[in-house]
């Protein structure tokens, strides 16, 4: 397609959403710990807008981390944000009325 691809997203450790949940923890702290581990290539300084491919999405906030993440090093930079499957959860969806 001619279109440049660079990781611009790495993870300075070890991470799992179903062992951290398994093991009691809460969302909210295996964002904390996500979010800790998360970092930001300096790709991303000069760019304008990116595409960030995600696996699965279930509720979306691995993709919302990694969104915050980037803006903290490109405010200006418009993110599109892509995954190879969607699971939507009927609790995650703002407006049921706009799902088909």
């Amino acid at each position: 397609m001619g279109v440049p691809a660079r990781e611009a997203l790495f993870l300075s450790g070890h991470i799992s959403k179903r062992r951290m949940l398994s093991a009691g923890h809460t969302y909210a702290q295996f964002q904390q710990a996500y979010s800790e581990l998360l970092g930001v290539t300096d790709s991303v300084q000069n760019l304008s807008r990116i595409l960030l491919v995600d696996d699965v999405s279930t509720y979306g906030g691995t993709l919302a981390m990694a969104c915050e993440a980037i803006w903290n090093v490109n405010q200006k930079l418009e993110v599109v944000a892509a995954t190879a499957a969607q699971m939507i959860l009927k609790a995650v969806v703002l407006d049921i009325s706009s799902v088909r």
